[in-house]
């Protein structure tokens, strides 16, 4: 990731020997903060939401929510240039390809055995209706996290603890006239 950049690992209820390795060395770097929760109360949106608010006070202008259950390369530089060039009047929020894109007929279309060389562009089907990115790694723009903020404390609905979140937030977000692009330059391997 292009530094200067800050890391929060927020490990939810985990005794995961590699995550204890991880949590250590990040504890040595200034640069990032680890918050380690006890209890499942809230699920992986209370993770997002979490972990976007902890940027938004560490200044950070772009945003990137990572599962657990991927490895990342260098070509994720790619993803937060997209994200970083966003016109300031444009409703984007960025996602790559990836090996395993979800179940959804729609999720295929983030389907890729490895990056690509194609500009960032829309993500819709062929009957040029938009499809959410998978929620499994998203990139945005801390401004568009802002605009469209679920109530005045949460960015994703707290009430979906673990499914539907990114759905219902693309729904909100395509009413407002968002856009979710696909940049093509990343791969993540999600296994």
């Amino acid at each position: 990731i292009p530094k200067p950049c800050y890391i929060v690992l927020i490990i939810n209820v985990s005794d995961d020997p590699e995550t204890e390795v991880l949590e250590r060395q990040l504890l040595e770097d200034k640069t990032a903060d680890v918050v380690r929760l006890e209890e499942d109360d809230g699920g992986l949106t209370r993770t997002w939401n979490m972990g976007i608010e902890k940027c938004k006070s560490a200044g950070c202008d772009v945003v990137i929510l990572s599962n657990h259950d991927l490895y990342v390369e260098s070509s994720i530089s790619h993803l937060v240039s997209a994200a970083k060039r966003c016109p300031t009047e444009s409703l984007y929020y960025f996602g790559p390809v990836t090996n395993n894109p979800g179940p959804a007929a729609g999720n295929q279309f983030q389907g890729s055995k490895h990056a690509l060389n194609v500009d960032p562009h829309v993500l819709q089907n062929h009957n040029n209706r938009l499809i959410n990115l998978n929620g499994f790694l998203m990139c945005f723009p801390m401004r568009i996290l802002n605009k469209n903020m679920f109530d005045s404390e949460h960015y994703f609905n707290p009430r979906l603890e673990y499914a539907g979140n990114e759905t219902e937030w693309f729904d909100r977000f395509t009413a407002k006239g968002g856009l979710p692009i696909l940049v093509p330059r990343t791969y993540v391997h999600h296994y």
